[in-house]
């Protein structure tokens, strides 16, 4: 046998029970390797050295991963070179094997990504879970990749806790997530980041799925306190691009109630109580809100990062105290992404549950907080067709014949105040006829 040379920083991810894990792995120029398995919330460093049958061809990896408690851990893998990928990688405790999917860092600032990676943020959402006894807001997160090939991923899970995984793109263009917790939530999995046309890119695509999972928390929480077994949830997204400031967020048109905020689920209610709202974003991100406003719901957009926030109030009557109203102040959080072409707003907010009389008793300071979700789209007003009628006369000037006059059309539809295509206000423009020569 051969020492094999395989030099790089392999990043892999595995799905072992109840936590998933992930598998740092670095190769030096004399074929030693070095590394660290993150297996649920444990660490454990190894070391070896590549073997393989011809050289250069395929090295080979085993390692004895030693853990404080047995059973240790064997550790196999194999180099696929001109792939840049691990093969047949697995990591096993004698009784259980898990496989591992990894792939070699093979970017530097001397020769980084296409451009179809690089020179923005991208930007995806995380799609509830399909049990509605779990969180059903959007989850969210961004990223940009550096000419080094290395990025960050920040988000935010649809229970409001955050979770971030530093590391490097792949090869074909995979970005490895993983956090793991003993005490809140764990999320993993691998997203496929796919170029689309430049120079702007504006159709790449960000898919895949990832693992979630909540542990059981404190008697004091009132976010999902049970927690929830490991659910799979899949993500949508793509690049984002940071709007000039002469153009509305989402490619909107700059118009009166351009865009529609709603909300769904947490048992939120049904009209009119709803926060929905028709608004008019502004080119720079500034928001136009209607004097009808009854839930007092904001919106704040950061164009530059694709950021959302806002509040509401809900007011109900009380369940313990029928002649009482209860006010339930909301935050919500959300992130532009792009999915199929269209850019939108997708996001979550944690509502708390009316108080009640159980068992257990609960009050507006101990109720269980739901998750629901918050979108911002194009506003649905249907197209209108509007038909005019114009005026004019020919005039001479300077010897020159021309037309003159005006026509008349009614305006748009709008919601506040209300008008319809009937009782819209009818506005005068101006007509020119004149030669062509």
């Amino acid at each position: 046998m051969r020492k094999a040379t395989q030099r790089g920083t392999h990043w892999s991810s595995f799905a072992p029970p109840n936590f998933g894990g992930r598998l740092d792995l670095t190769v030096s120029p004399a074929g030693s390797f070095s590394g660290k398995l993150l297996n649920g919330t444990s660490s454990h460093s190894f070391t070896g050295t590549l073997t393989t049958a011809v050289a250069g061809l395929f090295p080979t990896g085993i390692a004895t991963i030693k853990r404080p408690r047995p059973p240790d851990l064997t550790l196999n893998f194999v180099i696929d070179s001109a792939a840049n990928r691990l093969q047949n990688a697995q990591v096993s405790d004698g009784e259980n094997t898990v496989a591992i999917s990894g792939w070699r860092s093979t970017w530097s600032e001397g020769e980084p990504p296409s451009a179809g990676y690089l020179g923005a943020a991208h930007s995806f959402g995380i799609e509830p879970p399909a049990d509605p006894a779990l969180p059903q807001g959007y989850g969210f997160a961004s990223f940009t990749v550096k000419p080094a090939g290395t990025l960050t991923v920040i988000g935010r899970l649809a229970d409001g806790v955050d979770f971030t995984t530093a590391g490097f793109l792949g090869p074909n263009g995979e970005v490895l997530i993983t956090q793991t917790s003993a005490t809140a939530d764990s999320v993993g999995g691998i997203l496929l980041v796919a170029p689309g046309t430049g120079p702007l890119f504006a159709n790449t695509t960000i898919s895949g799925s990832l693992t979630w999972s909540r542990m059981k928390q404190t008697a004091t929480s009132r976010v999902y306190r049970e927690g929830f077994a490991a659910t799979s949830v899949n993500v949508f997204g793509g690049r984002y691009l940071v709007p000039a400031s002469t153009v509305v967020a989402m490619n909107l048109e700059d118009r009166s109630d351009n865009a529609r905020l709603s909300f769904t689920g947490a048992n939120i209610g049904a009209p009119p109580a709803l926060p929905d709202l028709l608004v008019q974003i502004k080119p720079g991100g500034g928001v136009l809100r209607p004097a009808n406003n009854p839930r007092n719901t904001t919106l704040v957009i950061k164009p530059t990062t694709g950021e959302l926030s806002g509040t509401f109030s809900l007011e109900d009557s009380n369940p313990l105290s029928p002649t009482t109203i209860v006010e339930r102040r909301v935050t919500y959080q959300g992130q532009i992404v792009t999915h199929n072409g269209t850019a939108f707003g997708c996001g979550y907010f944690l509502l708390p549950e009316l108080p009640s009389f159980g068992p257990p008793k609960t009050t507006t300071l101990n109720s269980p907080m739901l998750s629901g979700s918050m979108l911002l789209e194009k506003s649905p007003r249907a197209d209108v067709t509007r038909s005019g009628t114009y005026q004019g006369l020919i005039v001479t000037r300077s010897g020159v014949a021309s037309g003159y006059g005006f026509f008349l059309l009614a305006d748009l539809p709008r919601v506040s105040p209300p008008t319809t295509a009937s009782t819209s206000p009818v506005i005068s423009g101006k007509v020119r006829l004149e030669s062509n020569k």
